[in-house]
């Protein structure tokens, strides 16, 4: 055994013995090691780590099929719901309905556009007056419902941490059926990143799109955009968070205490419902003070900023949010009864005095009625007033 800080010990041709060569060797393992221990934990620290262990190795989604095994009801109004059909692949989609149509394009009167399928797949091509020069543009997602419309995606940059796509020129649009300019691309429009193909949208406007039309973005977290771990679809664990450990628990038989999971009935503040849901369908802060007032048109289609704004909403005391009216887990209701029923929870009693026009009906279409967002889609006024 040799005493540390005396000389190695060599052979009798001046070499280093084999068995010190491996010692050297180890020493020089463990401190490489140590440099990449360093290197791991300083990252994490600073937050610069992209991707964990745990997030490579397993995943505390389990999936809406899952949450069906003890919440049937639920799951099956989902299913039919927008939510649940909000990012599809175009190909089943609308393929038969598009394949072989053509439609023109307002702004450029010399250009055609027209769709074919292909090997599954869902094409669009462009063609300008007698140009040799065509267009082929696969359309690889299918963002919205198509209760409004449906929008065309396509990833023009995969990188998992810094992609790019085109939203196409042209999108769906439900009310008769037709096809027409995706909404912002008009030329009267300035939105930045337009072009007679569509409208190049930058890492972050990618990521967001992709974000609010799916439950998860990527199992190495939301700064990733990974298209063999994305979970497609507005689904149960995107309100109520992951669920693995709440199904693991229930099949283990414990208390229902230990159950309880994110935005359960009477487990958020209104305010904190309606922010979840304004995450995409947008908030106030998120749009310009000059744009936010109530006759804009534009605003229509962002419910909760003006429910954020009314007086309804502003005066409730902390009462009303979107489930007020909403059943969250179904499509929604046209049932306009329902609709002023909740209405006159708050506004009919000893303390409240009733519309003076009308006291038990016609609130929705009078204070809520249903406006042009522009390209003819219908949606009702959420920024709830006394009108002319």
């Amino acid at each position: 055994m040799s005493v540390p800080g005396s000389p190695i010990p060599r052979s009798d041709h001046g070499e280093i013995s084999p068995w010190r060569e491996l010692l050297l060797f180890g020493i020089a393992l463990l401190l490489c090691l140590g440099g990449i221990l360093w290197w791991v934990s300083s990252q994490l620290g600073s937050g610069n780590l992209r991707t964990s262990i745990v997030a490579r190795d397993s995943s505390n989604f389990v999936g809406s099929r899952t949450c069906s095994e003890c919440h049937p009801g639920e799951a099956a109004q989902h299913s039919r719901s927008g939510h649940a059909q909000t990012l599809r692949p175009p190909a089943r989609a609308l393929a038969e309905w598009l394949e072989g149509r053509s439609a023109g394009d307002p702004d450029y009167p010399e250009a055609r556009w027209s769709y074919d399928r292909s090997d599954g797949r869902l094409f669009a091509e462009r063609v300008e007056g007698n140009s040799s020069r065509r267009d082929r543009l696969e359309l690889e997602f299918a963002f919205g419902s198509g209760t409004h419309a449906t929008t065309f995606v396509s990833l023009t940059d995969p990188n998992p941490e810094h992609p790019q796509a085109l939203e196409h020129r042209l999108s769906f649009f439900a009310s008769n059926s037709r096809i027409d300019v995706t909404p912002g691309q008009l030329a009267c429009t300035d939105l930045p990143g337009r072009s007679p193909l569509g409208r190049a949208l930058n890492e972050f406007e990618t990521r967001k799109c992709f974000e609010c039309h799916s439950t998860r973005l990527s199992s190495r977290g939301p700064s990733t955009l990974e298209l063999a771990s994305l979970i497609p679809n507005v689904s149960c664990e995107r309100c109520h968070g992951p669920g693995r450990e709440h199904v693991e628990t229930a099949r283990r038989g414990e208390e229902v205490t230990s159950l309880v999971m994110p935005f359960g009935p009477g487990r958020s503040t209104s305010e904190a419902q309606v922010r979840m849901c304004g995450h995409c369908h947008r908030l106030p802060e998120f749009v310009p003070q000059r744009d936010r007032y109530p006759e804009n048109p534009i605003l229509v289609r962002f419910q909760s900023v003006g429910l954020m704004e009314s007086r309804c909403y502003k005066e409730s005391q902390g009462k009303l949010s979107c489930v007020t009216c909403h059943n969250p887990h179904a499509r929604t209701s046209h049932d306009q009864a329902r609709y002023e029923a909740a209405c006159l929870a708050c506004h009919q009693g000893p303390k409240q005095v009733a519309c003076s026009i009308a006291e038990v009906t016609g609130c929705v279409g009078c204070h809520m009625p249903r406006r042009d967002s522009g390209q003819e889609m219908q949606f009702a006024d959420h920024w709830i007033r006394r009108r002319p």
